[in-house]
């Protein structure tokens, strides 16, 4: 029997063939140095990305959905069909830095009371992009429809929710994480 991976990494492809083959192949480059499985699951595209991805990743373990089956439901199958000792769930349009699996396992394994992880992600720009949030109140809600937090974003009060405030240059403990959004 094969050795278990230390990671399972869950992509939910829906005709992003282009970007697919693009994020596996920034999984292997440069060869990381633990064991990991890579897990699409294809939600009915028609974009010929699947195929592509098997010639380039024949080791790629593929799911194919006979119809979109949504984000939340193809993760879920991609977890079921894990044997990795930890999960990442990972966008196909997403561009993994070298050195960026180990170092988020590392961190993860000195780090037992961490539930879940949430690392930088930097836009096509270099620009570092918000993932991590306070749980909001009725006041973050009204500072968002004011665009308070877009206008002092600086400020500890009207930042509070979105934690513009920090630059998160050290682990930090979030109410939130989350892989990616557009600009709040």
């Amino acid at each position: 029997m094969a050795e278990r991976p230390a990671l399972s990494i869950i992509i939910v492809n829906y005709n992003t063939g282009f970007h697919l083959t693009r994020c596996v192949r920034s999984l292997h480059e440069p060869e990381p140095g633990i064991p990991f499985e890579v897990i699409v699951v294809d939600n009915a595209s028609r974009d010929g990305g699947i195929t592509k991805l098997r010639k380039v990743f024949p080791d790629a373990i593929i799911l194919c959905n006979q119809q979109n089956l949504g984000f939340a439901a193809a993760c879920n199958q991609g977890i079921a069909r894990a044997r990795g000792k930890n999960i990442l769930l990972l966008n196909p349009d997403t561009i993994v830095s070298p050195r960026a699996l180990e170092d988020t396992l590392n961190f993860l394994n000195n780090t037992p009371e961490a539930g879940i992880i949430g690392c930088c992600i930097v836009d096509g720009k270099g620009a570092l992009q918000s993932s991590h949030w306070t749980f909001p109140t009725s006041w973050d809600y009204l500072f968002d429809s004011l665009f308070l937090t877009k206008l002092f974003p600086g400020s500890r009060l009207f930042g509070r929710f979105h934690l513009t405030y920090t630059e998160f240059k050290d682990p930090a403990e979030v109410d939130m994480v989350q892989g990616s959004l557009p600009d709040v």
